[in-house]
């Protein structure tokens, strides 16, 4: 049965935590402390530019002042510019290296520059002192799952789960690998729970919809799909995976659409350039249909279901022998478990 395009979307809260300053006595540390102080209040506000400015003020006049490095830091990663927030974290920990909140936050930027090894380093630094936070369990446990070890990921997602029962993103992170692992009943679950709590949190609206489809639930599928769009617009994997459901619903037209919006928020998708080549195959258009596979197949060899799709444009295109040699390929990387295609084209 053909599936979508599984976004791993590991919803984590980036909790910054900003540490608070002791007081000071001359006028120069009075001067740092309200620097410091009215950057905290910007940031709160989300001007981080302004924010970014009241830290470099205090650092300027106390190159050794942790938080404020820290801090700084923190306002450069909510405006994106993760290197140079790196670098801020790394001033914070050469000033004071117990500084927990630096290695948390220096962590969350190591992630985003697919640093996996390094950022799991700095949380299992201050494991000991974070034993009851959600954040930290969250952070850990998308890591693990970056680094392969889905049980250790699960188990650190378990206890976020136990520390924060009433939150949605356990729940949506532990049923993404269990989705991961192909352990469908406690994915659902784990994904309508974190409905039940929060019905409009749009990553658990798309991996249930994505576990609908794996299914085949094409038509329960496509409202969950349309309600995650209307909150995220722009998510270019969500338009995607609504696009994959509408063309096996027929809705070509639809589908159309929503391809293009996808590749215009992300070219590079290689499921959206797989789907495309579906759309095409659906078109009766086998040409085109095997040009934009190859590229989905260029641009990732593991995209799902690449083999099995590659070898029914091939026979679109006359091409029985590459159809059955990717119809093998399908059936030994356990695309499919079966291929009913194959029986009539291959010998």
């Amino acid at each position: 049965m053909p599936t979508a395009f599984r976004f791993a979307s590991y919803y984590l809260v980036l909790i910054i935590l900003l540490s608070s300053l002791t007081a000071c006595g001359d006028k120069k540390q009075n001067d740092i402390s309200r620097f410091f102080l009215r950057g905290r209040a910007l940031f709160q506000k989300k001007q981080y530019e302004e924010a970014i400015r009241l830290f470099g003020e205090a650092v300027r006049n106390d190159s050794t002042f942790a938080e404020a490095w820290n801090n700084m830091g923190a306002a450069k990663a909510k405006l994106g510019r993760t290197e140079a927030a790196l670098v801020d974290y790394d001033r914070a920990l050469r000033a004071d290296s117990t500084l927990a909140d630096a290695y948390f936050n220096r962590s969350l930027a190591l992630y985003e520059l697919e640093r996996y090894p390094e950022a799991l380093q700095d949380l299992d630094h201050i494991a000991r002192l974070r034993q009851d936070s959600v954040a930290f369990f969250l952070q850990r446990g998308t890591v693990l799952d970056k680094l392969a070890k889905p049980q250790q990921a699960l188990d650190d997602f378990n206890r976020a789960v136990r520390l924060a029962p009433n939150a949605a993103e356990p729940y949506i992170n532990r049923g993404t690998v269990y989705f991961s692992q192909k352990k469908w009943p406690e994915a659902q679950q784990d994904f309508r729970k974190a409905l039940a709590i929060a019905p409009r949190q749009d990553f658990a609206l798309n991996n249930l919809g994505l576990l609908l489809t794996q299914q085949g639930n094409y038509a329960e599928a496509l409202p969950l799909f349309d309600q995650a769009i209307g909150i995220q617009g722009k998510q270019p994997y969500y338009l995607n995976n609504r696009a994959f459901v509408k063309i096996q619903l027929k809705d070509l037209a639809g589908a159309r659409a929503d391809l293009d919006l996808s590749l215009y928020y992300d070219e590079q998708n290689p499921w959206a350039l797989r789907n495309q080549g579906i759309w095409y195959l659906q078109s009766g258009q086998a040409g085109p249909a095997l040009e934009w596979l190859r590229k989905s197949q260029t641009a990732n060899p593991q995209t799902d279901d690449i083999h099995y799709y590659l070898g029914c444009a091939y026979l679109a295109n006359q091409q029985k022998k590459e159809a059955c040699q990717e119809w093998k390929l399908s059936l030994a990387q356990k695309e499919r478990a079966k291929i009913a295609e194959m029986l009539p084209n291959c010998p």
